[in-house]
C-alpha cells in the first residue's frame, strides 16, 4: 500500500481485496492467508499492489496436449511469435520486451486459462453493475469481439471501452488509475 509514514491502515486497505476473491471464488476456494505492508511508492505511481501464490487443481479434462495449438506444440509456436515481437524496434519494442518479460510460459499459460473449462459459467456471476469489462479500442480482433460479448453474458455489468487504447493500455498510469479508480469505487458502493 502506498502510503505516507503516519498512515498505519494498510490491513484495512487490502481487506478490499480479501474481500472481493471470497465473493468471486466462495469462501471455500477464496479464503486465503494474506499480510499487509506500507511503503512510500510503488511502481508507476498505483495505490496498492496486490501478489498471489495460487495452487491450481489438476483436472483430467483440462490437460494441455502438444496439438492443442493449431496443430503445433505451443512452445515452439509461441516462441517463434516472442522472437519476432523482442525484434520489434523503438516504443514498440520496449512494449514488446515488457510483454514477453514471463517468457513463452506466460503466454502459454494465459491462452490455457482462457480456454480450459471453469467451475463456473458468466452467466453466474452476480456482482451486477460492480463488476466492469475494459477494452482498448484499438486492442487486437478477437478481444474487441470477446469483451462485449462475456459482458453481455453477466447480468448487469459495464463495459469500458478505452478511447486509442490496444492490447497493453493498462500499462499506462492513466488507464491504470482509472481501473483502480473504479475498484476503490465498485467497493465503496458495496458499504
Amino acid at each position: 500500500v502506498s502510503s505516507t509514514s503516519d498512515f498505519t491502515a494498510h490491513p484495512q486497505v487490502i481487506n478490499g481485496c480479501s474481500d472481493l476473491l471470497c465473493e468471486v471464488f466462495g469462501k471455500e476456494v477464496g479464503t486465503h492467508s494474506r499480510f499487509a505492508v506500507g511503503c512510500s511508492s510503488l511502481p508507476l505511481g498505483v495505490a496498492v499492489e496486490i501478489g498471489a501464490v495460487i495452487e491450481v487443481e489438476e483436472r483430467q479434462d483440462c490437460k494441455a496436449s502438444s496439438i492443442g495449438l493449431y496443430g503445433k506444440d505451443p512452445l515452439e509456436l509461441v516462441e517463434k511469435f516472442m522472437k519476432k515481437d523482442l525484434a520489434s524496434s523503438g516504443q514498440r519494442g520496449q512494449d514488446k520486451k515488457y510483454a514477453w518479460k514471463q517468457g513463452a510460459g506466460g503466454w502459454i499459460a494465459d491462452f490455457t486459462l482462457e480456454r480450459i473449462p471453469w467451475s463456473f459459467t458468466l452467466e453466474e456471476i452476480k456482482l451486477g453493475p460492480r463488476l466492469t469489462f475494459w477494452v482498448g479500442e484499438k486492442d487486437v480482433p478477437p478481444i474487441i469481439a470477446g469483451t462485449p460479448f462475456m459482458q453481455k453474458l453477466v447480468s448487469g455489468s459495464k463495459l469500458e471501452v478505452v478511447p486509442g487504447g490496444d492490447h497493453g493500455f493498462k500499462s499506462d498510469p492513466k488507464h491504470l488509475s482509472a481501473i483502480l479508480q473504479e475498484l476503490c469505487r465498485q467497493w465503496h458502493s458495496k458499504k
